[in-house]
């Protein structure tokens, strides 16, 4: 029957059967100090079936055929210290992954200021989802929330505002105003082409 044996350091939340599950905590991460062979133990004067079998339940039947089979036990330290859990690798189901690559949900806020509330936010959603899309592959859920309660401003001092704002956004061109530039002056170019060549069709 094939079984699980933990490595010498691993350490996380381990997954244990029956009935050695009653003796570790579900949601306490245990570090692995030791993996050793019964006759091990017993050289060490360890009595296994009755320190270790017997209390977890177990009949001799069980220690016997683990014997024969070679299971060996591995002992648990709980984070923080405490009592030692020396447990047959027969009784592991899982052990936690600790040579992966961490992952984390993310969520990127971003502060836009005042705006009028009469703002069409589509564009801003579509840039901001395009931009997500390209760099992560992912599909970003977009929500706009109001951090402030409507303040009024004369139109004076909302037409200075948004003044300031063009202006700002003519000295500042992003990859995609870029992109849309460029595609524009190649859309016009491809209109000048199309003319000469409706005029250059007129003269033959």
């Amino acid at each position: 029957m094939a079984y699980i044996i933990p490595n010498v350091g691993d350490y996380g939340v381990f997954s244990i059967t029956y009935p050695f599950q009653e003796t570790m905590s579900g949601d306490i991460p245990y570090t692995c100090r030791s993996v050793r062979s019964m006759t091990e133990f017993q050289a060490a004067g360890t009595d296994v079936f009755n320190e270790i079998y017997a209390p977890a339940g177990l009949a001799r039947p069980a220690y016997e055929l683990d014997l024969r089979q070679g299971i060996p036990i591995a002992t648990m330290e709980p984070a923080g210290g405490g009592t030692l859990l020396r447990i047959p690798c027969r009784y592991f189901q899982g052990v936690p992954m600790n040579n992966g690559v961490y992952y984390h949900d993310l969520v990127a806020a971003v502060g836009l200021g005042a705006v009028m509330t009469s703002m069409d936010l589509g564009p801003i959603k579509r840039v901001i989802n395009d931009a997500v899309y390209e760099a992560l592959g992912v599909t970003p859920t977009i929500e706009f929330n109001q951090n402030s309660r409507p303040r009024l401003l004369s139109f004076e001092e909302s037409a200075v505002g948004e003044l300031s704002r063009d202006a700002r956004r003519s000295l500042y061109k992003s990859n995609l105003g870029r992109y849309n530039q460029v595609v524009a002056l190649y859309e016009a170019e491809r209109e000048k082409v199309r003319v000469l060549e409706e005029y250059i069709k007129t003269k033959l």
